[in-house]
């Protein structure tokens, strides 16, 4: 047997169940995808998102591991690194 036999050929064209399951899986993904964002859309309406917009966060105070108390306050001044 030389190398070449042992090669295992494929069809060179797909069936056409699987373009048709190709198809139909591409179809669903886009219809899920809009009813998602069309279910978002409807669950938080745009204002409010904007009115959070450039606010200010409310101070909070936590304990760290350590026990100390952390205040976002103590960051207000803080440069932030992307």
């Amino acid at each position: 047997m030389t190398e070449t036999d042992q090669i295992a050929t494929y069809p060179t064209r797909p069936s056409t169940a699987a373009v048709v399951a190709i198809v139909g899986l591409a179809i669903f993904t886009c219809w899920i995808t809009w009813r998602a964002k069309k279910l978002e859309s409807s669950l938080i309406p745009s204002n409010r998102v904007l009115a959070l917009i450039h606010k200010a966060a409310p101070d909070f105070t936590l304990p760290s591991l350590d026990g100390r108390a952390i205040s976002l306050a103590g960051y207000r001044s803080k440069k932030r690194w992307s």
